[in-house]
């Protein structure tokens, strides 16, 4: 999986505003109210440390690649958190 990364919290809300309103999110069953759950970088020998990262994913029915910009991602790294944060799927 693939991350974009964001210096500001409000920044990443709204792409995930975004993405939520390009998939239809909440779903009308209620079974799916957010895309992500935000998660600031905590572990401070990460050279990311402090950041948003934005999960991207490229397949699926939460399919969102083709709303970044190839460039600006970054592969989802698993040591930018302290504690255990499974990454969506």
């Amino acid at each position: 999986m693939r991350a974009k990364l964001y210096d500001a919290e409000t920044d990443w809300e709204t792409k995930e505003g975004e993405i939520m309103s390009e998939l239809g999110i909440p779903t009308p069953d209620g079974q799916t109210l957010r895309y992500a759950e935000i998660q600031e970088i905590d572990n401070p020998d990460s050279g990311d440390f402090g950041k948003y990262p934005f999960p991207v994913l490229y397949h699926g029915t939460w399919k969102t690649n083709e709303y970044f910009d190839e460039g600006e991602l970054v592969d989802w790294d698993p040591n930018w958190f302290l504690s255990s944060i499974i990454p969506p799927e």
